[in-house]
């Protein structure tokens, strides 16, 4: 009962024990669609996975630096893994991650194809023609580098 009262901190407010749940509970998430990634063998559905967990481990970074579900869920960021990454340079993410250009090359080539939900949902154009997916592993690298960096900035509250 006592972590339920934690959560509360008036109307419509995070308690700091709420939100410090949240960012941990993203970074999970995130660390479990990165370990199936790397376990598939189908090309689409690694290029999903790695998708989700890219926008998941950048919403973890931003939470932990005080965004807040409102700003991340919506336009411009929403599912868009092109303005996520900007942001998080923006908040210093590449001081501890080298993000190259051919990197964000990369992401922006997945975003195409990831934000338009293209991935998530079956056409049966893709019997004909697959969606265009950039190389997986140079995307698989930086999530990788971004699982290593975030597990330890971002702790389990007690």
């Amino acid at each position: 009962m006592a972590r339920v009262n934690a959560l509360i901190a008036g109307k419509g407010v995070w308690s700091p024990y709420a939100k410090r749940m949240r960012n941990f509970a993203c970074l999970r998430y995130a660390v479990e669609f990165y370990n199936v990634a790397r376990k598939t063998g189908c090309p689409i559905i690694r290029a999903f996975l790695i998708g989700q967990a890219i926008e998941l481990y950048l919403k973890a970074f931003l939470f932990h630096q005080g965004y807040g579900e409102k700003k991340l869920k919506n336009k411009p960021f929403g599912h868009n893994l092109t303005r996520l990454l900007e942001e998080a340079i923006a908040n210093g993410l590449n001081t501890r991650i080298y993000i190259s250009p051919a990197l964000r090359s990369d992401l922006d080539s997945l975003n195409k194809v990831y934000s338009s939900k293209a991935l998530q949902y079956f056409s049966i154009v893709f019997l004909i023609a697959t969606p265009t997916l950039p190389k997986l592993a140079r995307l698989l690298r930086f999530v990788s580098g971004l699982d290593h960096y975030l597990v330890c900035l971002i702790p389990e509250p007690e």
